[in-house]
């Protein structure tokens, strides 16, 4: 999989929680099933099924063959998952995951970026022009459209690797009109974008899209936000301690030079240091460009720390 600079996965593969969704899909498109219950019948009919057992069910075409191709690829041996890929393509000219594939194990960011472009544009056709003007809005709700949807994360990461932000910023939001509901968490990465190219008016619209959001650090961006534009305001104040209501941590992080572990920014649980640490390894770079914020961060935590 493309590494980041310290050689860790952008981002962890997906593709088996989508097996059986793709084989369900194929069952119930080919059924003429419309209804709920029809649906929710042939659902029931696949409990507790191996998943064997349900692509025996299957009538296997050219896209699910390739995909079922890349699905095995990805635990394989470069040389053969790279044989795999070539043979999904053969087969199905569009298999997005093939391009995800080569592009995964590109070794430059360039080079990356070239292929999960070509998995972008085959996922375009992979859908159809109807049914992508059909599902805007819904994109992570249609099963055939997550491919598409992963490639172009994948697709701006590299543009973000390569400093090339006004390009990502397009992406990313785009990707939010074709999934608002952001099953993905592209918000996480948008939003320090907007702030370190100081486009404010567009980072309120995303942050009042998810205002409701606590996790990921998203009330101290909201904070330094307010902090910018408004200074040290009673608003400001209150939502930076609601923020360090939900995770102490980042502050303490923020305004320390303690390391981030690297083998704690894989995964994050609320609340917790390792919130902290991938908080920090996305979205340090807007604090440092803004040092008055974080020397009102460390006056305020002391006098927090006091009275609490």
């Amino acid at each position: 999989m493309l590494k980041k600079k310290d050689d860790k996965p952008l981002t962890p593969n997906p593709l088996l929680s989508e097996e059986l969704f793709d084989y369900l899909n194929e069952i119930i498109e080919s059924s003429g099933a419309e209804c709920k219950e029809e649906i929710s019948n042939i659902i029931n009919s696949t409990m507790g099924l191996s998943i064997d057992a349900v692509r025996k069910r299957v009538k296997m075409t050219p896209r699910l063959k390739a995909k079922k191709l890349m699905y095995r690829a990805i635990h394989l041996p470069e040389n053969k998952g790279r044989q795999l890929a070539e043979k999904a393509l053969a087969i199905y000219p569009d298999c997005v995951d093939a391009f995800i594939y080569y592009g995964d194990i590109c070794e430059e960011f360039e080079d990356a970026e070239i292929w999960y472009r070509r998995a972008v544009q085959a996922g375009e056709r992979d859908i159809g022009a109807e049914r992508f003007e059909e599902e805007a809005g819904n994109f992570w709700g249609v099963n055939v459209t997550r491919p598409y949807m992963r490639a172009r994360a994948l697709y701006a990461s590299t543009l973000v690797y390569q400093d090339k932000i006004d390009e990502a910023i397009v992406e990313y939001q785009d990707m939010l009109r074709l999934n608002p509901a952001d099953n993905q968490g592209i918000r996480f990465e948008l939003v320090p974008l907007l702030i370190i190219k100081r486009r404010y008016k567009e980072y309120l619209r995303v942050y009042e899209q998810f205002e409701d959001e606590v996790t990921f650090g998203w009330l101290y961006t909201y904070f330094l936000y307010l902090f910018i534009k408004f200074g040290a305001v009673k608003k400001t104040q209150d939502v930076l301690r609601k923020a360090i209501s939900y995770n102490p941590y980042i502050i303490e992080y923020l305004i320390t030079d303690d390391d981030i572990p690297e083998n704690e920014k894989d995964f994050y649980a609320f609340g917790d240091e390792t919130e902290a640490y991938n908080y920090l390894d996305s979205c340090l770079d807007i604090w440092i460009n803004n040092p008055k914020a974080l020397k009102f961060l460390y006056d305020f935590w002391i006098k927090y720390k006091e009275q609490n």
